[in-house]
C-alpha cells in the first residue's frame, strides 16, 4: 500500500511516462500480498465475467483512451490493470482442473524464457522468411508455426540449462546468507 498512491502519483504527472504501468504492477502486488482477504469477493463466476469484461472494454468508453491515442493513459492502465488483478484473484480462488495439466504446467515453467526469446527468434525468422518468394499469408503462418515451435524449444533448453541451476544458485546463496546472519 505505501508505493501505490506514490506511484499512482508520480505515473499521473505525466512527465514520467516509463512510471505509468508501476501502480499496475502495485496493483498486482497488492492482490498478490491480500489475495486471501479478497478471495470471498473474487471466488465466483459474476466477479470473473465482470473482470474480464472491463478488462476488455473500458478503453472502448472513451476514443481518448485508446492505445492508438494515447498508450500511457492513466486513468484507463489503471481501470485495466483493476480488472486484470480482479481476473487473476478469480481464477486463482476457483482453480480450474483443465489448467493444472501436465502440458500447462511446462508451459508455466518455461513462460519466462519464452517471454525472453520469442521475439529474438520472430525477428530472425521474419528476416529469413521475407527473402522466400510466396503469398504473405503464407509466410505470415509459417513465421507464427515456426516461432512459437522454436520458440518453445528453445525455452525448454534455456530453462533446464540457465533457469533451473540458477534458481539452485540463488537458494543455496539465501540459505549461506541466512545461516550466516542467523535468520
Amino acid at each position: 500500500m505505501k508505493i501505490a498512491a506514490p506511484s499512482a502519483l508520480a505515473a499521473s504527472a505525466g512527465r514520467f511516462e516509463s512510471l505509468s504501468y508501476l501502480p499496475s504492477f502495485s496493483i498486482g502486488a497488492l492482490a498478490f500480498r491480500y489475495q486471501d482477504r479478497l478471495k470471498p469477493y473474487f471466488a465466483n463466476l459474476p466477479a470473473l465475467i465482470i473482470c474480464f469484461l472491463g478488462a476488455q472494454f473500458f478503453r472502448r468508453l472513451s476514443p481518448a483512451w485508446r492505445f492508438e491515442t494515447n498508450y500511457v493513459a492513466f486513468v484507463p492502465t489503471l481501470a485495466e490493470s483493476i480488472f486484470a488483478a480482479g481476473i487473476v484473484l478469480s481464477i486463482a480462488a476457483r482453480p480450474v482442473s483443465y489448467l493444472r495439466t501436465h502440458s500447462l504446467i511446462r508451459l508455466g515453467d518455461i513462460s519466462y524464457s519464452l517471454y525472453l526469446i520469442h521475439f529474438i527468434l520472430m525477428s530472425a525468422l521474419a528476416k529469413a522468411l521475407g527473402t522466400i518468394n510466396a503469398p504473405s499469408d503464407g509466410l505470415a503462418a509459417a513465421l507464427m508455426a515456426s516461432t512459437l515451435v522454436s520458440a518453445i524449444l528453445a525455452s525448454r533448453v534455456s530453462y533446464s540449462l540457465i533457469e533451473i541451476p540458477g534458481i539452485a544458485l540463488g537458494k543455496k546463496a539465501i540459505g549461506a546468507i541466512n545461516r550466516t546472519t542467523g535468520l
